[in-house]
């Protein structure tokens, strides 16, 4: 064949990678022995600079020291029941692989060994402590980010510790390791102090902290929204506010934000204010553009070095696995090659070894957990898969084992991308939309269909995706009406009229909302009509109709009927492997490849 001489070239040296990887890859903090938290003065220092913190914010009380066998005495004699617990001292070097020796001091209740006044183990109450969900922290955002509003986020710094033991609560008292000893107790051997304030470790400290934290904005003009844990509502100044542990995300108009960040500060010690960046993993990547005068806010949510470290943690745990198991390479290595798949589902009837146990039955918890992380807050894409793969762990088979790589192949080829969310009018002028479907028999072991929904906030110049559900349903359904049926139960019982309430608390009159369906029997049953075929649906999967159609009559609910192909809720019901028509799925999500900032 003909061939094009070229001018010769130079040759290139060969660039030296290993001296500056040091510098690329350190990412990771080490934690310290006790041997070398006594060798190391910049770990004493670190834990002297925490210890000191903790004091100024009388965490505990010196004055109280007492040596714990006379504690231990006194409140036996007395018979107040009282309860002890060691301290412990925690060190991390950050950014270990370029020995960078920053350090960074931890001290932390040891709540795993709590005692009484008689030796026995503490009694508490059952923890209730209930952070935002993320479906009312993305209301959040998309209310800071609609015209004419803001949204800020800041962190509490030690939030645990800026509330307080209650009052009457069972007297708590720490034994303090020596290297947090004051220069006058050399004559104590196990000196114990009194807790003013809880620890983090301290099996309550999330309670307390949540409780102190509504107690002072409840006090400060904000309103609890019904049913949705952590978030507060101020209707004289219209700010949201969602609390999710330490984070704050103030949103609202944007004459009022900064006086609210004000009022927050006076009652919380919290870090510096910024716009919405990382936030619970994710990146949002606020683009504004302007278009015929207005302002529309392009927010995408970036999850791409999450969802590589997700491939990596694959690759090592695989290439653990098979030391530690010595399995043969040849065979066991396959799960290592990660070539490009289009979708991120196994055919169902692809050919599976005969072998008794996954080899990856041991770690794929920790794995699919962390995918399903990623797939929870900004890659709807993988949720199916994911949730699929979770109903497995119990019982992991060589099948999952290549349905897992098969995954693991989709995320590290489409790590770049991204979920798309708009919005670029008023708040008040959106609609609460909701599109619902379900396959019929997808489960190639139970036969029981999936339940999926897709909840969005619409407007003329907005799309902002609030929420995503996919659900094994309860019982085998015997048509796909009544699979419809069971799916529209979950997005309006569990997602739309549980927005509805949010939603209602910020606009003064109440937002439109509409329920799509692609299945004219179940959109028909949803509106008014009665079919003896599911007078059962009560018995086997525990649904009402009866409920169904007066939730869908009393809230203003408007069934839609919409096309199967342009239902956003159908990649939520089925395991695709149609390359086509997973794109097509793709686009409905609004999901694009972006490319990573310079």
């Amino acid at each position: 064949m003909p061939c094009i001489s070229s001018s010769p070239t130079q040759h290139r040296q060969k660039q030296n990678f290993q001296a500056n990887l040091d510098d690329m890859i350190a990412l990771v903090s080490r934690p310290l022995t006790h041997k070398e938290i006594q060798s190391s003065p910049s770990a004493k220092a670190a834990i002297t600079k925490e210890a000191n913190g903790l004091r100024e914010m009388g965490a505990w009380d010196d004055s109280s020291v007492m040596e714990y066998d006379a504690l231990m005495a006194k409140s036996r004699a007395s018979g107040e029941i009282i309860h002890h617990a060691r301290c412990h001292v925690l060190c991390h070097e950050k950014d270990a692989e370029s020995n960078s020796g920053v350090m960074k001091g931890r001290i932390v209740f040891g709540g795993d060994r709590i005692k009484d006044t008689f030796g026995s183990d503490a009694v508490f109450d059952a923890t209730g402590t209930a952070p935002s969900a993320i479906a009312s922290t993305r209301c959040t955002i998309a209310y800071g980010h609609a015209s004419g509003n803001v949204c800020r986020v800041a962190d509490a710094t030690k939030a645990y510790i800026q509330s307080k033991l209650p009052d009457g609560w069972t007297p708590t008292w720490i034994e303090l390791p020596r290297l947090l000893w004051l220069d006058s107790w050399g004559e104590f051997r196990r000196p114990c102090v009194r807790l003013i304030r809880p620890l983090y470790g301290h099996p309550l400290a999330g309670d307390m902290w949540q409780g102190h934290a509504t107690d002072l904005l409840l006090q400060n003009g904000f309103t609890a929204v019904p049913e949705w844990p952590s978030m507060f509502y101020s209707k004289s100044t219209g700010i949201l506010l969602s609390l999710y542990v330490d984070d704050f995300v103030v949103s609202g108009p944007a004459l009022h934000v900064p006086a609210t960040m004000t009022l927050l500060r006076g009652l919380f010690r919290l870090g510096v204010d910024a716009p919405i960046g990382r936030y619970l993993g994710c990146v949002y990547e606020v683009e504004p553009v302007v278009k015929d005068g207005v302002t529309i806010n392009n927010i995408h949510f970036n999850m791409s070095s999450y969802v590589k470290s997700c491939v990596d943690a694959y690759t090592t745990i695989v290439q653990d696995t098979i030391t530690k198991k010595k399995l043969d390479p040849k065979s066991a290595g396959r799960l290592l090659s990660l070539p490009f798949a289009a979708t991120p589902s196994l055919e169902a009837n692809q050919e599976i070894p005969e072998e008794d146990g996954g080899i990856l039955n041991d770690d794929a918890a920790s794995i699919v957990m962390k995918i399903m992380f990623a797939a929870r807050i900004a890659r709807p894409d993988v949720l199916k898969t994911a949730c699929h793969l979770s109903t497995f762990l119990t019982r992991w088979s060589p099948r999952q084992d290549l349905e897992l790589r098969r995954l693991v192949c989709y995320l590290k080829h489409s790590a770049d991308l991204v979920l798309t969310a708009t919005i670029g009018d008023k708040f008040e002028d959106l609609e609460l939309v909701t599109y619902v479907d379900s396959d019929y028999a997808g489960d190639y072991e139970t036969y029981k269909s999936t339940s999926g929904s897709w909840t969005t906030l619409r407007g003329p110049r907005t799309d902002f995706p609030i929420s995503y559900v996919s659900k094994k349903q309860t019982a085998v359904a015997r048509s796909s009406t009544e699979a419809e049926v069971a799916a529209a139960d979950v997005a309006i019982r569990k997602e739309l009229l549980p927005l509805t309430v949010l939603l209602d608390e910020i606009t003064d009159i109440p937002m439109p909302r509409s329920l799509h369906e692609d299945n004219t029997a179940a959109k028909c049953i949803l509106t008014g009509s009665v079919s003896k075929e599911l007078r059962h649906m009560a018995r086997t999967h525990r649904i009402s109709t009866a409920f169904l159609q007066e939730a869908v009559k009393s809230c203003h609910i408007a069934v839609n009927y919409v096309m199967s192909a342009d239902n956003i809720a159908d990649i939520f019901t089925k395991l695709f492997t149609c390359a086509e028509k997973w794109a097509n799925g793709i686009g409905l999500l609004k999901m694009s490849i972006r490319t990573p900032a310079k």
